[in-house]
C-alpha cells in the first residue's frame, strides 16, 4: 500500500479521480437542490443547519433524511432551530 499526501500532484490518476468525483458531487447537489426547490448549501456551516431546518418545516423529516447525513452534529442544530420555527 502506498500513501501520498497531495497525491493529485503526484499521480495523474488520483487527479483524474478528484475531478470526476466532484463532478459527481456538483450534479448530485443540484439534483437534490431541485428535490427541495433552493439551492443547497455545502459544508457544515451555520448556513447549512438553517437550511437543514427550512428543508425539515417545508417538506418533513423524512425529505431531509432522503437527502443529508441524518447522524451528524449539523442535524441536532437543525432540531433546534426547527422547535424554534414551529412554536
Amino acid at each position: 500500500m502506498l500513501f501520498s499526501t497531495k497525491a493529485e500532484q503526484l499521480h495523474t490518476s488520483v487527479a483524474a479521480a478528484s475531478i470526476l468525483a466532484r463532478y459527481a458531487f456538483l450534479i448530485e447537489m443540484d439534483r437534490l437542490s431541485s428535490i427541495v426547490g433552493m439551492p443547497l448549501q455545502k459544508g457544515a456551516s451555520h448556513l447549512v443547519d438553517e437550511m437543514a431546518a427550512k428543508i425539515w418545516f417545508k417538506h418533513g423529516e423524512e425529505t431531509l433524511r432522503s437527502i443529508s447525513k441524518w447522524h451528524f452534529s449539523n442535524t441536532e442544530k437543525a432540531r433546534a432551530m426547527m422547535n424554534k420555527i414551529s412554536k
